[in-house]
């Protein structure tokens, strides 16, 4: 995966200069993200297909400071859109935001999976 396009995904440099460059509470962040984070986006999903629009903005919320603290740049992204749209109470909106936070989330997972290179794609 090109550099650029990783940075965009997850940026470990930046994740490790939030950690004070540690790099086991770096790794820790990210085992804690890769836990919680399915079960934010499950929420995400159900209280958007209710049209639970309170429910929806509070996990697209929460997932979006997370996504934030750990440098994962399009999920946050994916998640902040998410976030709007169910403060506008926006359903079809959402209903997309949700789908691209699914894409974000598979793609991120990869990437975070995957063994360590000595860049920032994380990958």
């Amino acid at each position: 995966m090109d550099n650029c396009i990783s940075v965009a995904i997850f940026d470990r440099t930046e994740l490790m200069h939030r950690a004070g460059e540690d790099a086991a509470l770096a790794e820790q962040l990210i085992a804690m993200f890769i836990v919680e984070a399915p079960q934010l986006i499950h929420t995400l999903q159900t209280a958007s297909a209710q049209h639970a629009y309170a429910a929806a903005h509070t996990a697209a919320h929460t997932l979006h400071g997370m996504s934030a603290n750990l440098a994962t740049h399009a999920l946050r992204n994916a998640a902040a859109a998410a976030e709007h749209a169910a403060a506008a109470l926006l359903a079809i909106r959402l209903e997309q935001a949700c789908k691209q936070v699914q894409v974000e989330w598979d793609t991120l997972l990869h990437v975070l999976t995957a063994p360590h290179q000595n860049n920032n794609s994380g990958g």
